[in-house]
């Protein structure tokens, strides 16, 4: 009766190979993920260096307009007359009484009246970066109207600030009275 508790653990089929094939089967899924995750991370990587680029253009671009808020309050505030009789300034500073139509909306007012589109197709014309004290690749054009007999008071302006580092293209406009 010992014979009879000796089972066979064969199934009579041949089973030589099996482990192989689990293990590549097992293999190329870890490589499949691998890969997914190497591309995903490239991705998340791409998308962070885009927002680096953006960020930093859209601090460029808003740097532009301080500058030219700045250096427009300060100039006209000590010597207005300047600014009515000449236009030598800057190439970025411009009267919206005496500019080509095809910049402005309307003439009533500088806000609400900028046509971005044409300026960005003339930017390079409008302006001379090297005048500017921040980084050369962020620049502004600045459009102002006079609203008022007073000399150092009562303008309408607007300025329009674009950065274009490592391959970036941030515009920002805002206008201001003073």
């Amino acid at each position: 009766m010992k014979n009879l508790l000796i089972y066979k653990l064969s199934s009579g089929k041949n089973e030589k190979g099996s482990v192989l094939l689990t293990t590549v089967v097992i293999m190329l899924l870890l490589t499949i993920i691998g890969i997914a995750s190497i591309s995903t991370s490239s991705i998340d990587l791409q998308i962070t260096r885009n927002y680096k680029v953006y960020k930093e253009n859209l601090i460029l671009a808003d740097a532009a307009i301080n500058e030219g808020q700045t250096l427009f309050i300060d100039f006209i505030s000590t010597q207005p007359m300047f600014l009515e009789i000449s236009n030598e300034k800057s190439e970025a500073w411009l009267n919206i009484d005496k500019v080509d139509g095809k910049y402005l909306s309307n003439t009533k007012s500088a806000f609400n009246t900028i046509e971005v589109d044409n300026i960005l197709k003339d930017w390079g014309s409008l302006i001379k970066p090297d005048k500017l004290s921040i980084d050369p690749t962020a620049s502004y054009v600045l459009f102002y109207k006079k609203i008022s007999s007073d000399p150092s008071k009562d303008y309408e302006f607007v300025v329009l600030a674009r950065s274009q580092k490592h391959g970036g293209n941030v515009v920002v406009e805002a206008g201001f009275s003073y």
